[in-house]
């Protein structure tokens, strides 16, 4: 038992209370959580995994996915075997049964505090920052249905006007994509650039969204886009309309740049579209608009 308690890879374990304790931290103040994580720490460690990510041309999300739980399973299934062949007559077997079952609790929980404590750092804090509101110098007021009306009217004009100068569509006169997802996040990218020449609390790197290969099976989740604080990855749906997946694109960016909060990267994203230079980009932000504002209407009216 000493033996057990003694090992170095315990001190993992100490990263489940620190995690809890910045958690705490953060949520105790706002300032906190914008200046020394935020703004601070995670901006460091996420440019750089960011850098070394980005040259991937594929998800590390979803290799990880897909890899991760079978490498558990079979290492716990390796250690179960180990147990159990441990030989009867051997002296101690009840001692060195023991010792394994422990062992892999251990390397279990090692590897829980090791997840945990990276979301916590790479993203969790992030959650208890200053709004985006603050950055960009807006005040958040609750909308009367006279003045969700007005913008609804006026998103779907602009929609309508946008829809009308883009030319590419499909037989069925629905619109698609005049090049490839991989060219979309490139234009993704440069709407950032172009924010963050009003806005320098969107500066810095941007690693091209990753197109998810079982997007497919995304869609039966009716999840559009996940960003992976691990990985640094914005990882985006492409089985979705075309309309949206450059907004999905620019939603997920936005929790690369630590704002975490939903409806937050919504409206970052539209602000990023709207920069673009790309009309496909901007129908794709307008759209997003358009639906979040008939969505809030028909919720009071």
């Amino acid at each position: 038992m000493k033996q057990l308690l003694l090992r170095k890879r315990n001190i993992l374990l100490l990263l489940i209370p620190l995690g809890i304790l910045m958690t705490q931290w953060a949520k105790s103040s706002a300032y906190v959580a914008e200046h020394i994580f935020a703004t601070g720490i995670y901006k460091v460690l996420s440019q750089g995994m960011a850098l070394l990510t980005g040259w991937i041309p594929f998800s590390l999300m979803e290799l990880i996915i897909i890899v991760g739980p079978i490498t558990v399973l079979a290492l716990i299934i390796r250690q179960i075997v180990r147990v159990v062949r441990v030989k009867e007559r051997e002296e101690g077997v009840g001692t060195r049964r023991f010792y394994l079952i422990v062992t892999m609790l251990q390397n279990l929980l090692c590897l829980i505090a090791v997840i945990f404590f990276g979301y916590v750092l790479l993203c969790g804090v992030n959650y208890h920052r200053y709004p985006v509101a603050a950055h960009l110098g807006l005040t958040v007021e609750n909308s009367t249905v006279d003045e969700l009306e007005g913008l609804l009217i006026e998103r779907a004009d602009k929609a309508s006007e946008l829809r009308s100068r883009l030319i590419t569509e499909d037989e069925r006169g629905v619109y698609v994509l005049p090049y490839s997802e991989r060219e979309l996040g490139k234009e993704a990218k440069l709407a950032y650039e172009a924010l963050a020449e009003k806005y320098v609390i969107f500066g810095g790197i941007y690693p091209a969204p990753k197109q998810v290969l079982f997007s497919r099976i995304m869609s039966y989740t009716e999840i559009t886009g996940v960003f992976t604080p691990w990985t640094m990855e914005a990882n985006v749906n492409i089985d979705i309309s075309p309309y949206s997946i450059g907004a999905t694109m620019c939603h997920e960016l936005a929790h690369l740049r630590g704002f975490m909060r939903e409806d937050e990267a919504n409206y970052i994203s539209y602000r990023a579209c709207m920069a673009s230079d790309s009309l496909d980009l901007q129908y794709s932000g307008v759209m997003l608009a358009l639906i979040h504002t008939g969505n809030a209407l028909y919720g009071q009216d």
